[in-house]
Formats: C-alpha cells, structure tokens, sequence
C-alpha cells in the first residue's frame, strides 16, 4: 500500500492504521496519488458520482483500476471510462463481488448446461435483513442522495442485472479479471 487518499480524516487516519506496516503516504487529494510514479494500480472506493472521473484519470496515467461498481451513474460515464480502458495498457476491473460467491460459481454453469431444464425467464429480487422499528440503515448520506448514488437501483440493483445477465448468457458479460478487460 503506497497511498491512502480520503477526504474524511477519520476514514483516512482508519485506513491509515490499518496498512501501518507499508507505512503509506496520507492525501486528500486523488490526483495527487494517480500522479506518484511509484503507484502502479488504484482501488476506487467512493461514492457513485466520482467513479467514472477517477477510473478514467488512473487508466489514462497508465495505472490499473479496481472500480466498485456501478462503473457510472450515467451511460455517458461508463462510456467515457470504456473509452479510456480501451486507450490504456493497464485494465480495468469492476467490483462484481456476486461473480465470486462460490454457490454461483458453481450453480450457473449447471444452468447453462440445461441440468434444470430450459430457462425461459429470468429474475432477481433483492432481500435484506429488517431493521428494527425507528432504526436507520447506517450507510453514509450520500448513499441516499440520487444524484451522488444513481439510486437504489444503481447502487444495488446492479448486481442483480449482472447475475441475470449472466444466468441468461454464458460467461459475465465482461469477463473482469481474464486479460485485458473493458
């Protein structure tokens, strides 16, 4: 870990601590980290709004990009950044964690194969644990604000449609994480 950029200080001294050992430089400042010649690749771990801007600057400075998704709130982001993966030697990887869990891993190929029989439609539906009457879900305020998030369907949806997506085709849509990756 070479750097640590956040402009929450309590977030940043958290993150701080937690790579202590590679002893990492403290920013406020994103731009100032994907300009360090000795950074070869950024994780992208901020609210909805600022993913694209950030993704697109780090492959265009030749680092690799691990995004959380969604990749952009707008298509003209996602567009802006596909574009810039497209210019770049490094690559781009989303954060599809679901692509990962091992029970898909291991139940989609048995749909693809036809072992439950043909499928004919696909649908997803997002569940979570209920929060106890006059409790608040602690997620940071931007999580509820459309403009910064895209909303809950950007946010969270998203996984969804890429599990379906999916279901519906052979292999992720993408492929992140085998060669070179848009």
């Amino acid at each position: 870990v070479a750097a640590i950029c956040d402009v929450d200080a309590t977030a940043r001294d958290a993150a701080q601590g937690m790579a202590s050992r590679h002893n990492p430089r403290s920013f406020t400042e994103w731009r100032k980290v994907i300009d360090l010649k000795d950074v070869d690749s950024v994780m992208i771990a901020t609210p909805c709004d600022l993913h694209a801007e950030m993704a697109a600057a780090a492959l265009s400075a030749g680092k690799y990009v691990y995004c959380e998704k969604p990749l952009g709130i707008q298509p003209e982001q996602v567009d802006r950044v596909l574009k810039a993966a497209r210019r770049s030697k490094a690559f781009l990887q989303i954060g599809q964690q679901m692509r990962y869990y091992p029970w898909l891993q291991g139940a989609i190929p048995h749909i693809h194969k036809g072992i439950i029989g043909k499928t004919l439609i696909v649908q997803a539906q997002r569940h979570s644990t209920a929060m106890p009457p006059g409790q608040r879900e602690t997620l940071p305020a931007w999580y509820f604000d459309v403009k910064r998030s895209g909303d809950r369907i950007v946010e969270d949806g998203v996984h969804n449609l890429d599990v379906c997506n999916w279901i519906a085709n052979s292999q992720p849509v993408s492929a992140y994480g085998f060669g070179k990756v848009y």
